[in-house]
C-alpha cells in the first residue's frame, strides 16, 4: 500500500468518525433540549387555561344566571297581570259611562214628551228607484223633514272628519243609482253627450281644409290664397324662407308651430330657459310679427317640453301649451285674457300632444273643439260656451267613444255648424297606413227630466254620524237646478244646502251617503259640469 492511500484511509477512519460522533452528539443534546421546552409550554398552556376557567366560573356562577331569570319572569308576570287588570277596568269603565249616558238620555227624552206632548212625527226621503240611464226621471221626493237637536247632543263630544271627491275614478260613488254621465278623462259628471260617428265612402267637404301635416311633416295655413307653412324650426311664407320674430333668434328654440285666424297667423315658439320651457305668441299679418305672449308676461311657463296650438277667430281665439300638462288661454278682444288651464290637466294631454283648436259658429253661441296632429294620439275634445255668457263652463273628450285602436292619425274640419247641430269631417289614418273618410254629427246633449249623483257610504269608523255638511261643490250649473241631500242610514234621505250644517234626526245611523240631484231647465243649452264635492261630517265613537 502506498504513503498516500494509507494517510487517506487513516483520516477517514479516525478524523472523520470523530467529527460525526461530536456532531451527532450535539444533535441529541439539542433535541432533548427542543424538547424539554415543548413540554413546559404545554404545561404552561395548560396552567393558563385552568386560571382562565376558574376565573370564568367566579364571573358567571349557575348562582347569577339564576337570579338574572327569576327576576327576568317576575318582572313579566307582575306586567302581564297589570295590563290585564287595566284591561278590565278600562272596560267596566266604559260600560258605567255607556250605562249612565243612556240612562239619562232616556230621562231627557222622558221630560221633554212630558213637557211637549205628543212626540213630532218626522218625514223622512226614501231613497229612489235606481234609474237604468240618463233620460230616466228619478221618482220625486218629498222634502219636508224636521231635524231638532235635543240638548243631550249639544253636550256630547263630536269628532270631526272630512271627505272629498275629484271624481277621477268611480270607487267612491254608487253606479247602479247614479244617472249622470262620467267622463273619466275630464273628470267630471255631465249630462250623456248626442253623437254620431259614421264612415263616408265619398267625401262631403273639401278635403283640403282639413288642418293635417302633410308627408314631408310640414304644416301649411293658407288665408285668401297667402300661406304660412312651418316644419321643424323654419318657416317660409309664399314659398319664401322667413326669419324667425328677432325676441327669440338668440335662444334655445325647441319647437315651431303655427296656426291661423280670421285674417292673420299666430307663430308659437318654445324655448328652454333655465331648466324650465317657455312659449312665446306672435301674430303675424304676412309682413310683420307682433308679440302677444313673451319673456316677462308669458303665462306659458312649463317643466315640461310642449308645443304651442291655436285657432279661432280675429277677436276671440285660444292658445294651448300643448305638454304634459297643458296650459290655455282665451284672447278675446277688449277683454282681459282667460285663464282656461284646468280643463287640460295631465289625463287630458295623455302626456301631451300637438293641438289644433277649430271654432264652430259665431258669437256666445260658438263651441270650440280640440284635435291633434301628434300621430299615435288622435284626439277630439270640445269645449262647452254658455250661449248665455259666452263663457267656456265645460269640457268632454270624445276619443273613447270614436277612436278605436286601429287609428293613428286624426285630421278634422268643420263642415257646417248651426244652434243645434255641428258637423266635421274627418281623415283617419289606420294603423296599416290606410285612409278612411269619417263624419262626426254633435248633436249637444241628451236632457233628461233629472238625473243624479249618487255615493256609496263614506264612514268607515265604528261611530254615529250625527251631523254633516256639504261645504264645497265645484260646479258649473248654468241655471240648472242642483239640490244636495244627505243620509246616515242609506234610507233615509234629508235636504242640505251648500255651507250649512245638517243634524240627522236617526242618531245611530253609522253610515254616511251624499246625493245631488240636477233638474235642466227646459231652455237650457249647455248641461251642468260637476267635477268635485267636499263634504264634512261628525261622528260619535261606539
Amino acid at each position: 500500500m502506498k504513503h498516500g492511500e494509507f494517510f487517506r484511509e487513516f483520516l477517514h477512519r479516525n478524523v472523520l468518525n470523530t467529527l460525526y460522533r461530536i456532531l451527532y452528539t450535539k444533535c441529541v443534546v439539542i433535541k432533548k433540549d427542543f424538547k424539554a421546552e415543548k413540554i413546559a409550554y404545554r404545561e404552561r398552556k395548560n396552567e393558563m387555561l385552568e386560571t382562565a376557567k376558574k376565573e370564568l366560573k367566579k364571573s358567571f356562577s349557575w348562582d347569577f344566571f339564576g337570579k338574572m331569570f327569576v327576576v327576568t319572569l317576575g318582572t313579566g308576570v307582575f306586567l302581564f297581570f297589570v295590563i290585564q287588570a287595566g284591561g278590565f277596568l278600562q272596560t267596566r269603565l266604559e260600560d258605567l259611562i255607556r250605562n249612565r249616558f243612556s240612562t239619562e238620555l232616556k230621562k231627557q227624552e222622558k221630560t221633554n214628551t212630558a213637557t211637549q206632548g205628543t212626540p213630532k212625527t218626522y218625514q223622512y226621503i226614501q231613497e229612489s228607484t235606481p234609474g237604468t240611464a240618463p233620460a230616466v226621471t228619478p221618482q220625486e221626493p218629498d222634502f219636508n223633514v224636521v231635524t231638532p237637536v235635543s240638548p243631550m247632543q249639544k253636550k256630547e263630544e263630536l269628532v270631526s272628519t272630512s271627505f272629498s271627491d275629484l271624481f277621477s275614478g268611480v270607487g267612491r260613488i254608487n253606479q247602479d243609482d247614479t244617472t249622470m254621465y262620467h267622463d273619466r278623462i275630464a273628470t267630471a259628471y255631465t249630462f250623456a253627450p248626442k253623437f254620431k260617428w259614421e264612415r263616408r265612402f265619398s267625401s262631403s267637404f273639401d278635403e283640403t281644409q282639413l288642418v293635417a301635416l302633410d308627408a314631408a311633416g310640414r304644416d301649411v295655413r293658407c288665408i285668401r290664397g297667402k300661406c304660412l307653412l312651418q316644419k321643424n324650426i323654419s318657416l317660409s311664407f309664399n314659398g319664401q324662407e322667413i326669419m324667425l320674430p328677432v325676441e327669440v333668434r338668440d335662444k334655445k328654440i325647441e319647437t315651431v308651430s303655427i296656426g291661423m285666424l280670421s285674417s292673420r297667423w299666430v307663430v308659437g315658439v318654445v324655448v328652454a330657459a333655465g331648466g324650465e320651457y317657455e312659449g312665446w305668441v306672435f301674430s303675424f299679418d304676412g309682413e310683420r310679427y307682433e308679440k302677444v305672449f313673451g319673456e316677462a308676461n308669458t303665462p306659458f311657463v312649463s317643466k315640461y317640453t310642449g308645443i304651442l296650438g291655436f285657432g279661432g277667430t280675429d277677436d276671440d281665439w285660444i292658445a294651448l301649451y300643448g305638454g304634459y300638462e297643458g296650459i290655455a288661454y282665451r284672447i278675446r278682444s277688449g277683454a282681459p285674457f282667460e285663464n282656461i288651464s284646468n280643463f287640460f290637466g295631465y289625463r287630458m294631454m295623455g302626456e301631451g300632444f300637438h293641438p289644433v283648436i277649430l271654432r264652430a259658429g259665431n258669437g256666445v253661441a260658438a263651441q270650440w273643439y280640440i284635435s291633434s296632429l301628434t300621430e299615435g294620439k288622435p284626439r277630439l275634445l270640445k269645449l262647452s260656451q254658455n250661449p248665455a255668457t259666452g263663457k267656456i263652463e265645460g269640457i268632454l273628450d270624445f276619443a273613447p267613444g270614436i277612436f278605436i285602436s286601429t287609428f293613428k292619425k286624426a285630421s278634422f274640419n268643420i263642415i257646417s255648424a248651426s244652434e243645434d247641430v255641428v258637423i266635421l269631417g274627418g281623415l283617419m289614418t289606420t294603423q296599416g297606413g290606410t285612409e278612411e273618410i269619417w263624419e262626426f254629427t254633435d248633436g249637444g246633449f241628451i236632457y233628461p227630466e233629472a238625473a243624479e249623483v249618487v255615493s256609496v257610504n263614506l264612514n268607515n269608523y265604528p261611530a254615529e254620524v250625527r251631523n254633516a255638511t256639504v261645504v264645497e261643490s265645484e260646479l258649473y250649473a248654468d241655471g240648472n237646478t242642483v239640490e244636495y241631500y244627505l243620509s246616515n242610514n242609506g234610507k233615509d234621505w234629508v235636504r242640505a244646502e251648500l255651507g250649512k250644517e245638517m243634524v240627522f234626526p236617526d242618531t245611530s245611523g253609522t253610515r254616511l251617503l251624499w246625493r245631488a240631484r240636477f233638474i235642466p231647465n227646459s231652455s237650457t243649452v249647455n248641461p251642468p259640469f260637476f267635477d268635485r264635492i267636499r263634504v264634512d261630517y261628525k261622528v260619535k265613537f261606539l
